[in-house]
């Protein structure tokens, strides 16, 4: 035994500069492989609070051509709203607030230096009044009475235009009256215009959802008041009152969005929550992108319509993900765990994100624009590295500009 151990360290003695050499070459080999494994793996980031204590810097740059600089947000209480911007190169750096909105505030929208919103009668949560804030001045665009309230509105893309729904304040849906409302700012004063109106009945209501691309539509989904079930039928309102139904009821499970371009619908199907639909509207064709076990309730269109962030949950752990998918191929690029709430895109690249909402908070119970909800724990997440960044976490706010 003696006799072979010598032999060994002889051996080992007189070729050790091989040996060395034989090492080093595998020490590569297994670090080559090490990289080839993890560059084939599916990106996901997994949300450590702990360690995202400390905003970090650099996560986007100036350079980037099209990348917002900086988000506005809403932060709302009691009081009013207050409106702060946060720059997006340095999250860091919070800007003094831009604009003190008192009284009791919803669905507030910023557009052009112009702020629209909802306020009260002195009822908590009863929104009786649309109002226009311009400059420090404050324009009340119509007043309901006591016993009607506004349930929300849509702005459209120009700003030209706004369209409301209004209700009488009742507890049963099927005993209200419901009417829908455009207002038209292109003249001296604005045009009010009741478009739609349904009587008390069983008969389901429709709820605008969004402005066509050239302004002369609505888009609305439909709930049936009797049982408050959503997804009854998806469709346009022209100004005379006339509904064009394109999704029939039980097709859907999440209220369709509508792509940057006006042209696709994105939405859940009811035969399954990790089915997102895709209906081309100009070619009546539907496409179908898979989530993989995630059980989808929030969609949103990136500004190009070439991604769509998707949030829910887990089907099997049961745990909060966001996730990136590519519109046309559905290969999904991020995966963010712990958070739940796309809420804006900054870029192509970048995602605002939020670990939880109230999503009461603003439109009274009533959650139809899901890239308008209110959220707390707020991220900036980039694509291009994925990293976050930690932009607000004590506060509930809403994104409601990009600059």
């Amino acid at each position: 035994m003696v006799y072979h151990v010598n032999d060994m360290r002889e051996y080992i003695k007189k070729h050790r500069k091989v040996l060395v050499i034989l090492v080093e070459i595998g020490i590569v080999l297994i670090a080559l492989l090490v990289v080839v494994i993890l560059s084939t793996r599916n990106d996901k980031v997994v949300v450590k609070r702990e360690n995202l204590s400390q905003p970090s810097t650099g996560e986007t740059t100036a350079e980037n051509p099209g990348q917002w600089k900086k988000a506005v947000f809403a932060e709302y209480s009691k009081d009013g709203a207050t409106v702060h911007t946060r720059s997006l190169v340095n999250p860091a750096l919070l800007a003094q607030a831009e604009e003190e909105l008192p009284g009791e505030i919803g669905n507030l929208v910023y557009l052009n230096g112009a702020y629209f919103y909802l306020t009260t009668l002195g009822e908590l949560g009863d929104w009786h009044k649309l109002v226009l804030r311009k400059n420090g001045n404050e324009q009340i665009l119509w007043q309901t009475d006591s016993e009607t309230v506004i349930r929300q509105f849509v702005l459209s893309p120009s700003g030209n235009k706004l369209v409301s729904l209004e209700l009488t304040e009742t507890y049963y849906l099927k005993q209200a009256t419901v009417k829908i409302v455009t207002y038209d700012f292109t003249g001296s004063a604005p045009l009010r215009k009741v478009i739609y109106m349904r009587e008390p009945s069983d008969q389901n209501i429709h709820y605008p959802i969004a402005w066509s691309k050239d302004e002369t539509e609505v888009w609305v989904d439909t709930i049936n008041p009797a049982t408050g079930e959503l997804g009854r039928g998806f469709g346009m309102i022209n100004f005379e009152g006339n509904y064009q139904e394109i999704l029939p009821a039980d097709s859907y499970t999440t209220t369709p969005v509508l792509s940057p371009d006006g042209t696709r619908l994105a939405y859940v199907s009811s035969q399954n929550l990790d089915l997102i639909q895709i209906y081309d509207l100009i070619t009546t064709a539907s496409r179908t992108l898979t989530a993989n076990l995630l059980d989808v309730n929030n969609i949103l269109w990136s500004s190009t319509g070439q991604k769509l962030a998707i949030g829910g949950r887990n089907s099997v752990n049961k745990q909060a993900e966001i996730r990136v998918l590519e519109t046309e191929s559905g290969i999904q690029q991020a995966e963010i765990s712990g958070f739940r709430f796309p809420l804006a895109w900054t870029d192509e690249n970048g995602l605002i994100v939020a670990i939880s909402s109230d999503l009461e908070y603003v439109l009274g119970g009533y959650q139809l624009n899901y890239s308008s909800i209110p959220g707390r724990g707020v991220y900036y997440y980039n694509l291009s590295n994925k990293t976050l960044t930690k932009i607000i976490s004590d506060k509930t706010v809403q994104v409601i500009s990009m600059q």
